[in-house]
This record gives structure tokens, C-alpha cells and sequence, in this order.
């Protein structure tokens, strides 16, 4: 007799769209396994999954809300930390009620601090084990919390691939015991497809910094003769348009449309978020990154990886998409097992 559990529930964090998006691959792997797959979240990576699998069960939870007041993204957090305490308090009464009325079996909570159950099996998945913040005082602070967290979940899933590990320092696990690596998780494949598109743009990441990037990108792109596609990474909208005879934009792409574009570009511009790397790891694709302003795993992936020669990156403040076009050429590109 098969004893194994039938019923999961998987959280993603509401923070851009990377952790709805790393969770595809996990959905799809349960669900193939025969297992009923359901899923609890907030605002647009709720959306983003909602879109990709319409038939599962939904369930909403308490948003953290996070302002940013100040140009490092952790201060913003460090501010802020009341309220993400007692949004954590609140997911994981939540969650609880979810567990016992939907008889879950295996919990899977990726970066939400609160959804963990002692009544049954409680993954959290990250790769940052290692946060920082570049102030050391604070990162020991911030380290020790996030350590605390952690070690409250039966185990921590590490998307990555040692020795090489894509996220270097990030995710080096060493302080914790009850962590091991999986893999890297992409939804993306590789196509055998013709290029179409001389760029492709996949914007992500927190308001309002990934506006004030789409703006900038869509005004160098204005002074520019290239065939280009701009993805927004906005679920909630429906726009398919063409801002002129050269460059589409689009509101939202599925996991299957968006690998289909990325394939067919033969450079792509995005954030150096954790899951767009692992997605141009999956791929194997050229790419420009641009860290979001203050988040400083942005900053230092981006750098990681420029410094190996296999992606160009520049900052916001001195975005310059001609120079970075010709630039972008000199570096690899990332396959996975090329990291150092």
C-alpha cells in the first residue's frame, strides 16, 4: 500500500515575480506525481500562478506591504520589521487553518516567514542563506533572524548546484544543518528556435522601481533601430501592443510564451534576480543585467558574475543600453556548471 501523502501546499512570496516563478517547476513535478497540488499566496505572483495553473485551489494570505523609503532595500526591511513580524503572525495563523480544514500533508513555503506547521512536514525554500546588507553589524543581526527562521522549518531546499553554486557566498550552507541543494529550478527550456528579436527586455522585481526601469528602457529603445520585445511582468494586465514598427510590449507572458520569446532573442535585458539567472542558466542565453537599485543580492550576483566574464551589468543610474548592446557581446553567457 502507497502511504506517501496526496495533499501539498505551496506558498511563494509576493515579492516580484521569481518566487511564483521557481515554484513552477516544483508545482508540475507534484503534480505529475499524482499529488493535489494547492497553493496560497498574495497580489501579483498569486496572479502569475493563478494564469499558469487555472484549475488548482487558491488561498489568499496577509501581504507584507514593504515601503521603500531608502535606497538600500534591507534598511527598508529593518524599518519595517514590526509589520513584517505581524504579517508572519498572521500567514502562519492562516496557513494552520488551511492545514487542519484541507487536511495538507507537505507544506512548501518559499521566503514566507510564517508558513510553516508543526502538525506536518514544513520546507522553506531560499537561496540566500546568507544575506547581505553591507553594513556588517546589521547583517549579523539580519543573519542570525533569518538562521532563527529557518531553523523552524523541518528543512531548507537550496536552489542551487554545489560546489559551483550560481548564488556564491549567498547560499553556502554551512551554518545550517537541516538545508541541502536541489538544483537549480527554472521553468525554461531550450528551444531550437530561429531568432526573431535583436533584444528582448523581461522587466520584474518590486514597484516602483520596476517602472521607473521600463520607463528608461522604453526611451533609449525609442532612439534605437532595434527589433525588440518588452516583457512587463504585470499579470493583472492584458496589453499586446506595438509602441512602434520595431518594438512590442507585452503586459504578461506565460511560462511557455515567455520561453519561446527568450529563445528567440539573441540578447536578452532583465534584473539579475536570483530566478531570471537561473532561467538564463536553463537557456543559456547572453544577457545585460541591471541590479534593482539597493538590493544588495542584485549587486552582488550581477557583479559575481561580470567578473567571470559571463554577464555584462550595469547600474540603473548609468544605464546606457547602446554601449551595453556592444559591451554584452564580449561576455559568455551562462551554462549551468560554468559557475565559479
Amino acid at each position: 500500500m502507497n502511504n506517501a501523502p496526496s495533499r501539498l501546499l505551496i506558498t511563494p512570496l509576493n515579492w516580484g515575480l521569481g518566487h511564483a516563478t521557481r515554484c513552477i517547476p516544483i508545482i508540475q513535478d507534484y503534480l505529475q506525481k499524482g499529488w493535489e497540488v494547492n497553493i496560497a499566496g498574495d497580489g501579483d505572483s498569486l496572479e502569475l500562478l493563478k494564469k499558469e495553473f487555472p484549475t488548482l485551489t487558491y488561498f489568499p494570505l496577509p501581504g507584507y506591504d514593504i515601503n521603500y523609503r531608502f535606497n538600500n532595500m534591507y534598511f527598508n526591511i529593518l524599518f519595517q520589521m514590526p509589520k513584517i513580524v505581524i504579517a508572519a503572525l498572521k500567514e502562519n495563523f492562516a496557513v494552520r487553518e488551511i492545514v487542519r480544514t484541507q487536511q495538507i500533508d507537505l507544506l512548501i513555503s518559499d521566503n514566507r516567514f510564517g508558513c510553516f506547521s508543526k502538525s506536518v512536514k514544513s520546507i522553506f525554500i531560499t537561496h540566500q542563506v546568507n544575506i547581505l546588507v553591507g553594513f556588517k553589524p546589521l547583517q549579523r543581526l539580519v543573519n542570525f533572524f533569518n538562521h532563527w527562521v529557518i531553523k523552524r522549518f523541518d528543512e531548507c531546499w537550496i536552489p542551487d548546484l554545489p560546489p559551483n553554486r550560481l548564488g556564491g557566498k549567498l547560499s553556502d550552507n554551512s551554518a545550517l544543518p537541516n538545508s541541502r541543494y536541489i538544483g537549480l529550478l527554472s521553468r525554461m527550456k531550450k528551444l531550437n528556435t530561429p531568432v526573431v528579436w535583436d533584444l528582448v527586455v523581461v522587466l520584474s522585481g518590486p514597484e516602483p522601481q520596476r517602472s521607473k526601469f521600463e520607463n528608461l528602457v522604453l526611451k533609449q529603445l525609442a532612439e534605437l533601430s532595434l527589433k525588440s520585445v518588452v516583457v512587463q511582468g504585470k499579470p493583472g494586465k492584458k496589453i499586446h501592443r506595438s509602441i512602434d514598427e520595431n518594438t512590442r510590449l507585452i503586459s504578461y507572458a506565460t511560462s511557455a510564451e515567455l520561453n519561446e520569446i527568450m529563445c528567440a532573442s539573441r540578447m536578452i535585458l532583465c534584473r539579475s534576480g536570483y530566478s531570471s539567472l537561473m532561467d538564463l542558466a536553463a537557456l543559456g542565453k547572453k544577457a545585460i543585467l541591471v541590479p534593482t537599485p539597493g538590493q544588495t543580492e542584485q549587486e552582488y550576483l550581477a557583479n559575481h558574475l561580470s567578473e567571470q566574464g559571463i554577464f555584462y551589468f550595469q547600474q540603473q543610474k548609468h544605464f546606457n543600453l547602446s554601449e551595453a548592446l556592444v559591451k554584452g557581446q564580449n561576455f559568455s553567457g551562462l551554462e549551468t556548471g560554468q559557475i565559479k
